[in-house]
């Protein structure tokens, strides 16, 4: 299985990518991929099951 930062940086890198400027993800300076890494570990989020904790610790409830 997949760890957590890997996951993450996985579909993060996707998100970037998905740019039509996108000049390559390593070539990119850390300031510019964080933000897609905010946006993979949200989107990750959403798929986590209802009423669990998140990997960031957040507590996910169905009400």
């Amino acid at each position: 299985m997949i760890n957590h930062v890997a996951a993450v940086e996985f579909v993060a890198k996707a998100f970037y990518e998905l740019q039509e400027e996108a000049r390559g993800w390593d070539r990119e300076p850390e300031a510019l991929r964080e933000p897609f890494r905010r946006y993979a570990r949200d989107a990750i989020a959403l798929l986590e099951p209802v009423g669990e904790k998140t990997p960031s610790g957040v507590h996910v409830n169905s009400d």
